[in-house]
């Protein structure tokens, strides 16, 4: 009896105590799991947002090229441009000249979007004009350089105001001048 009274105990503490142990192990199998499965969550969101900053880089750099493209393009549209309205000035500059094919230029600047009216009253009230200055240097009767002289064009009448007479260059030049000074400064 005391034999089967011990046995019984056992089975008691084993059936009891046992089940708690199983529970605890169970538990702690279902911890490891859970904590498995949150690291593995982790790493997946991880790489998630590696590939999106990735991808966020790439779309940078590809508007950043796009940009610079963009600016070249402009740069290159507004050369020609100035290149094409600079070619209209100097014709205009060259009329009237003894040597029209021995002109040199220099400080030639092109400002667009002038008012019309700071450049001629013959132009129509808020007309918008570009405004070709600079100074040029032509052969005279005697195949001589006479120096240089400033010269102004604008778009609205397509005449250049320079002087062609020798005695009036100190009035007229330094107007001619002062006015390019003051809208395209260099």
């Amino acid at each position: 009896m005391i034999k089967f009274l011990l046995f019984a105990i056992a089975v008691v503490v084993i059936v009891f105590g046992g089940g708690a142990y199983y529970k605890k192990q169970r538990l702690n199998s279902e911890i490891a799991a859970t904590a498995a499965l949150a690291e593995k969550q982790s790493q997946e969101l991880a790489r998630r947002a590696r590939e999106a900053e990735a991808a966020a880089e790439r779309e940078a750099q590809q508007l950043a090229v796009a940009q610079a493209k963009e600016a070249e393009e402009a740069v290159r549209l507004q050369n020609a441009r100035e290149s094409e309205v600079v070619e209209k000035a100097k014709a205009a500059v060259s009329v009237n000249l003894k040597d029209p094919f021995s002109v040199q230029y220099r400080t030639v600047r092109v400002v667009f979007d002038v008012a019309a009216r700071d450049v001629s009253t013959d132009l129509p009230f808020g007309d918008k004009v570009t405004l070709v200055c600079g100074e040029y240097n032509a052969k005279n009767g005697f195949g001589a350089y006479g120096g240089f002289h400033p010269f102004r064009w604008n778009s609205g009448t397509d005449k250049a105001w320079k002087t062609d007479s020798e005695a009036m260059r100190e009035f007229i030049d330094p107007a001619i001048k002062e006015r390019c000074d003051k809208l395209a400064p260099m």
